[in-house]
């Protein structure tokens, strides 16, 4: 299918150029390694980076999606389903893809989970290769695994995952036109609310109405985490299974957005919202969390290491008379809510330009909690903030 058809039929779908682009780096990494054909699963929407990468395509959840990306030839899907219904996706909704094999395996069904593997090992034979780069190998089951290693005897299987991580890391041109349009979509939500939470809603319609918005913004996945508490307690975020609590005259909010947008880049951000007036601690605490952001992001520029950033921003924590935070602060997204570099000590990738990096620092008091979270694009020198919305305390006008 032509460019012009792709994107008339399409929920924005990435430019030809740009997917090209992507081919290019990833076979010139696999020249480095004398890799034949790299190897990717995914079956989430939230962590299905790889496979959106290289081919455009969304995975469903739960149900894997193989790609086989060959070094001398188009690439070969394998998704669920079998005759008579048809393949998914249909290869005119692809790019780069010469044929998708549908075959009837799911996870829950133990009987099935290698009818997969057995048509990734036909096509790894077809292509003759020798030496195959696994992308991502925490994705893919033991059982595909086992049974790869049993059928292809004579094939060496390497780990690609550090060479593609590096190359995803680094957004171009046109990813930071989407990843800048998730975060507008973000905004625009969170300039709402005010106008759309009250007391005496049930969390869960919050959620509900954040939802609706986004999709009808080009939102195609949500991670919605909300907590509510009266003042004195702490509010902190939730699951959609915990979210039932009726929001009191005297709570407060805190809302993060986790989700992706048009062209399926993710961005988030998280405000605190009050039913009235915050008392003087609670806005104490939010002033040190946007001090802890400001501080993190000054440390983001071309050539910064990340295990001093880490360490630094422990150190300020305990300063404040907090713990340290032994989780992921800071990190990179894409395709991924979660992706490399990681604001940890084990990473090995160092800051460079058009990294698109979430920074949330978590700062608690005894009475609350509160949570800032924007995304920044690096840069030459300091990173670009990519969220407008305000860093502040909301006050819902009653």
């Amino acid at each position: 299918m032509s460019e012009k058809d792709r994107r008339e039929k399409l929920f924005f779908p990435i430019p030809q150029a740009e997917l090209e682009r992507r081919h290019k780096a990833a076979r010139a990494a696999m020249k480095t390694k004398g890799i034949d054909c790299l190897l990717m699963q995914n079956s989430t929407k939230y962590l299905g980076g790889y496979v959106r990468w290289f081919t455009d395509v969304v995975t469903e959840n739960n149900f894997p999606v193989t790609v086989i990306f060959p070094m001398d030839d188009e690439m070969t899907m394998i998704s669920l389903g079998g005759a008579p219904r048809p393949a998914f996706p249909p290869l005119w909704a692809t790019y780069g893809v010469k044929e998708v094999l549908a075959r009837p395996y799911y996870l829950s069904v133990n009987y099935t989970n290698t009818y997969d593997a057995k048509a990734a090992v036909e096509t790894i034979k077809k292509l003759n290769a020798k030496r195959v780069g696994y992308v991502g190998p925490a994705f893919i089951p033991m059982t595909f695994d086992k049974y790869l290693t049993a059928n292809l005897p004579g094939v060496e299987f390497v780990d690609m995952t550090e060479e593609i991580d590096r190359l995803k890391a680094l957004k171009s041109d046109v990813e930071v036109e989407y990843i800048k349009k998730t975060a507008a979509v973000q905004d625009a939500v969170m300039l709402a609310l005010p106008a759309l939470i009250h007391p005496r809603m049930k969390v869960i319609e919050v959620h509900n109405i954040i939802q609706h918005i986004l999709s009808d913004m080009g939102a195609e996945e949500f991670l919605l985490m909300l907590g509510t508490a009266p003042f004195g307690e702490l509010a902190k975020h939730s699951s959609p299974y915990l979210q039932n609590k009726v929001i009191g005259e005297d709570d407060y909010m805190n809302i993060m957005i986790e989700t992706n947008g048009p062209g399926g880049y993710y961005t988030e951000v998280a405000r605190v919202f009050c039913m009235k007036e915050p008392p003087r601690d609670l806005l104490d605490l939010w002033d040190l969390n946007v001090k802890a952001q400001d501080r993190t992001v000054a440390k983001l520029i071309p050539g910064a290491e990340l295990k001093p950033i880490y360490e630094q921003n422990n150190e300020f924590l305990v300063s404040c008379g907090d713990q340290p935070d032994t989780c992921v602060f800071a990190h990179g997204q894409g395709y991924d809510v979660m992706e490399r570099p990681l604001i940890r000590p084990e990473e090995p990738i160092v800051i460079q330009p058009n990294m698109n990096i979430a920074v949330h620092p978590r700062l608690s008091g005894p009475t609350s909690f509160t949570f800032c979270c924007d995304n920044y694009l690096t840069t030459q020198g300091v990173p670009i903030r990519l969220h407008k919305t305000p860093r502040e305390v909301f006050v819902i006008p009653h």
